[in-house]
């Protein structure tokens, strides 16, 4: 017997037992089974009994009901079939009630089709006339198709006759719609029967040859020779004289179902005893073959190796503490001892072969050398490069290639001669215009000697080495990282700018999928971007730069930008990715934007901070520009004359640089909002042109304006400041020559120029608006309010300029396509103001502020222009003064807060309720607030802002006083910013 028959037998004697208790178990679970099946079979039956005797119970309460009712006790028939028509709403659908007469005929019913009915035939019925008990008649048929199960009862008269009674038919399809049919397993069988074995019901049903329902057969008709009479359905009856009804029940229960899954669970067992049967017999097997039969064929295979003459085969076991792997290591010492004397016996016949078949097949140029360098053999091959037409042998080698004494060929010749080593190079030899491979191996005779021809493959290597070590030094020296993939996304390159950009060395990256040097949630994006394109789709992404996150060796993720060229090799397809580390410029960006934030933020708290300061720096400036204008008055014809107009020009220009700085601050805090209407262009360009062409003409400059007929859209007062401060540019910046204010219609906009033949500027300038370009008067602060209005109004502007040659400054503002009425000329206005400033028109003009110097200026410059003055400090002392007066004022200029918490408007209003409603009023302000210009607007009045100038407030008095109610209406200083 075998070492694996022997293991298998304890493995058989253990499991036996299992076998046994399994067996067992089987037996005992199928005779429980049986038990069961028959105690679920009567428990069944003994629902089904109770479930029909609640339902047998309300048809009785339902005929007692009715035979207590007036109508039938009465005999009243129409009262019955009313009260039946009244009640067949709440009976079920299968039971129908009917009342008879002692004979049987039915006189009224839940259904008007039985009323006349003749049930005296009934004998089962109509037995009910003799006993006050609630009898179960039989089986009847109703009509063509329907069946029923008859109950009765009798009733009596109000006499205490009985009179008939009441039959209630139930509808046998009822038993089909039970609970106690519907709701049995689908291997339990019911057939209920009446007295006469009729059957009323039966689950399932099965239809007989003729196709006809079991129910309406007889018990006796159904056992017909196709049933088996050794049914394996387990049955619990009730017979007719148990059960209250009278009703004979059957309740079988087909115990092949359980069988089934006795028989299932058996075959379980069997499979689970015979798999674990059959794991044991294979763990013995395996265990068997493992340590028993593979050392024995080991050593077996080895043995016949060796008699086959194959001494380096081994027994290998792994095992070496066993029997097995003793026995084995003597084996393998044995062989290792033939096969060290097998070896020495074949050296020389082997060495011989080779010999011999490479002298005899090799393509190479052979030759032989014996110690005294000469040539000892030579082979065609080697002839045939050399000199195929001389007989080289016994020649030495350097005369039959002299070129190579001295060189290289030499020197590696005498090397492995006198080293006993092999030697490799290549040489070229100009005599030939050949480069040979030379190969040489030191023999116990000499040298043997092999070249071949290798000039063509040469002169390629040394283009693709120069080709490639150009290309090499272009990646190797490369600032950017360039990763080149396959198709399938492999890594075949990597550059030593990668290198540093991700932490990985050539060796180890190369291989993998590009996917490593990407963060997890991206990997998914680029396989679907590579099968994307191999299959034709979104090929935008060759050629095109990206930014995404790049994922360092250390597993860190860094910002870079990625651009991808194709190329291909053959028929392969590869790719290139140029990688740049932006992280420095990410962080270069994010601390440019803080310092802008910063920046802004200053620029704000500092624009906020000239806001709130404007009524203060406004004050004093006024005070000047008022006395120095006043002063200038007063030294007409006197020498002083000329340094009093250098004082105006100063406070001029200081007035002018406090405008444009507050301008900016309230612009750059935010606090101008532009109120968008639609007015001719010519109204705005007419004023300002009238309102400068004086200042020019007194510099020597021609000021000229073309009128236009159109409607523009756009914040007058806002639009006007602008024009204003591209008209003091240009008067700054143009000593002699002309300006021209003009318009120009474009697509859907109005181009309002202002050309001037001034000094011109750089275009650097003209983009910033920054300072003027000569370094003279001004700081350009007036251009900087226009680049910020414009932008506010959302008008663009453009400069046209070249130092020299003048400038060209055009605001484009939205055109609106409805022509003006012409307006009358420049000139017209001009002279309409002249017929106006008649001395002996001068009016009596009201001032009220509560700084005394700025009151007092005020005050000389107006009796400086030939007005009567009523100056005041308060609103009472101002009423005071007009009310003792005896000429109503023309004009009321008052400062916006007085002494004593009072306002400009409300001393205006004082003094009209006791001069009269009709006298104009302005209101000067340091202050530029939203609300406060809302207010002072909505209450009709003037509004200047501080400083203003004694021109502009000469102009401005000039049309309220003298100018009368139709010049007042041309736009003043209404502005939020100042003129």
């Amino acid at each position: 017997m075998s070492l694996l028959s022997r293991l298998f037998i304890p493995v058989l004697v253990a499991i036996l037992p299992a076998i046994g208790f399994g067996i067992f178990d089987e037996f005992d679970a199928r005779s429980t089974a049986g038990a069961n099946v028959r105690a679920e079979a009567a428990q069944l039956r003994d629902t089904i009994q109770a479930e029909q005797a609640r339902v047998f119970d309300g048809i009785r309460q339902t005929a007692l009901l009715v035979a207590a009712s007036a109508a039938v006790r009465d005999g009243d028939s129409h009262g019955c079939q009313a009260f039946l028509d009244r009640s067949a709403a709440a009976l079920p659908r299968e039971q129908i009630i009917s009342v008879t007469d002692r004979v049987g005929t039915v006189v009224c019913s839940s259904r008007p089709d039985q009323v006349g009915r003749p049930l005296g035939s009934r004998f089962d019925l109509m037995a009910a006339l003799k006993t006050d008990r609630f009898l179960v008649g039989d089986y009847i048929r109703m009509g063509a198709s329907g069946a029923a199960l008859p109950f009765a009862v009798r009733y009596q008269g109000s006499d205490g006759q009985v009179r008939g009674i009441v039959a209630v038919m139930l509808d046998v399809a009822w038993w089909k719609t039970d609970r106690s049919f519907t709701g049995l397993p689908e291997n339990v069988s019911l057939t209920v029967a009446d007295r006469t074995g009729t059957i009323l019901a039966r689950r399932p049903d099965p239809a007989d040859q003729a196709g006809r329902s079991a129910v309406g057969r007889t018990l006796e008709n159904l056992a017909a020779p196709g049933v088996p009479a050794d049914s394996p359905v387990v049955q619990a009856t009730v017979q007719p004289s148990a059960s209250p009804q009278g009703l004979f029940i059957v309740v079988g229960i087909d115990p092949r179902d359980i069988q089934r899954g006795l028989d299932s669970a058996t075959l379980r067992r069997v499979l689970f005893l015979t798999g674990g049967l059959a794991a044991a017999l294979l763990a013995a097997a395996f265990l068997g073959q493992r340590f028993i039969r593979r050392p024995v064929s080991a050593l077996v295979e080895a043995s016949a190796r060796w008699g086959a003459g194959d001494y380096r085969a081994r027994v290998g076991l792994s095992d070496d503490r066993s029997e097995f792997g003793v026995l084995a290591r003597a084996f393998d010492a044995m062989a290792e001892a033939l096969e060290r004397r097998e070896k020495e016996r074949g050296v020389v016949d082997d060495t011989a072969r080779k010999m011999a078949a490479v002298l005899e097949s090799s393509t190479d140029g052979i030759c032989e050398i014996d110690r005294d360098w000469c040539i000892s053999f030579m082979n065609g091959r080697a002839r045939a490069i050399v000199d195929p037409d001389r007989d080289m042998i016994g020649i030495p080698l350097f005369e039959v290639f002299p070129e190579a004494a001295g060189g290289l060929v030499q020197r590696e010749c005498e090397r492995a001669m006198a080293e006993r080593v092999p030697v490799s190079f290549e040489e070229y030899f100009g005599v030939h215009d050949r480069w040979l491979s030379i190969r040489a191996f030191p023999t116990s005779d000499g040298l043997m000697i092999c070249f071949q021809d290798v000039t063509e493959g040469r002169r390629a290597d040394q283009h693709s080495a120069w080709a490639e070590a150009h290309n090499r030094a272009i990646v190797s020296t490369a600032p950017d990282g360039m990763v080149v993939i396959d198709e399938r996304g492999v890594i075949q390159s990597f550059n030593p700018a990668a290198e540093r950009l991700f932490g990985y060395q050539s060796g180890e990256i190369v291989g993998c999928n590009v996917t490593v040097l990407m963060p997890e949630r991206d990997r998914a994006v680029h396989d679907g971007y590579i099968w994307n394109y191999r299959h034709g789709a979104d090929r935008n992404v060759i050629g095109k730069g990206r930014k995404l996150e790049g994922r360092r060796k250390d597993g860190s993720t860094f910002p870079l930008e990625l651009s991808v060229a194709e190329w291909k090799d053959g028929c392969r397809r590869f790719f290139t990715g140029f990688m740049r580390d932006v992280t420095v410029r990410h962080e270069a960006d994010a601390v440019v934007k803080a310092a802008g934030a910063e920046a802004e933020q200053a620029v704000l708290s500092k624009s906020r901070l000239l806001a709130a300061a404007s009524h203060d720096l406004r004050q004093p400036v006024q005070s000047l520009l008022f006395l120095s204008a006043a002063l200038a008055d007063g030294l007409r014809g006197h020498p002083m004359l000329p340094l009093a107009g250098s004082i105006d020009q100063a406070t001029d220009a200081l007035k002018r640089l406090l405008d444009g700085l507050l301008d900016i601050s309230r612009l750059d805090a935010a606090a101008v909002t532009p109120r968008i209407t639609v007015f001719p262009a010519d109204t705005l360009v007419g004023k300002v042109s009238a309102e400068y062409g004086q200042r020019a003409e007194r510099q020597g400059v021609s000021l000229r304006t073309v009128g236009c007929s159109m409607r523009i859209a756009s914040d007058p007062a806002l639009l006007e400041t602008i024009l204003r401060n591209l008209i003091e540019n240009a008067l700054r910046h143009t000593t002699q020559g002309r300006i021209l204010i003009g318009c120009r219609r474009m697509s859907g906009t109005l181009r309002i120029d202002v050309m001037d033949t001034g000094i011109g500027t750089t275009p650097g300038w003209s983009d910033s608006f920054a300072q003027c370009p000569d370094g003279g008067e001004g700081m350009g602060l007036g251009m900087a309010v226009v680049r910020r209005l414009a932008a506010l109004l959302g008008h663009r502007i453009t400069v046209e300029s070249a130092p020299g040659h003048g400038s060209r400054v055009s605001v484009e503002v939205p055109l609106v396509d409805l022509p003006c009425p012409k307006r009358s000329t420049t000139e017209e206005v001009a002279a309409a103001a002249e017929e106006r400033h008649d001395p002996d028109t001068r009016g009596l003009v009201v001032i009220l502020d509560d700084e005394a110097i700025i009151l007092m200026g005020l005050r000389v410059l107006l009796e400086s222009w030939g007005y009567q003055v009523i100056s005041a400090m308060s609103l009472d002392e101002a009423v005071q003064q007009v009310a003792d007066g005896t000429r109503s004022p023309d004009l009321i200029v008052a400062d916006y807060r007085l002494a004593d918490g009072n306002t400009g408007p409300e001393a205006i209003d004082a003094i009209r309720e006791i001069a009269g409603p009709g006298i104009p009023g302005i209101v000067l302000t340091g202050d530029t607030a939203p609300g406060i210009l809302e207010r002072v607007g909505r209450r009709g009045f003037g509004i200047l802002h501080k400083p203003v100038a004694a021109n502009d407030l000469h102009r401005i008095v000039l049309e309220y006083v003298e100018g009368g109610a139709e010049a007042r209406q041309i736009p003043t200083s209404t502005a939020a910013l100042t003129m």
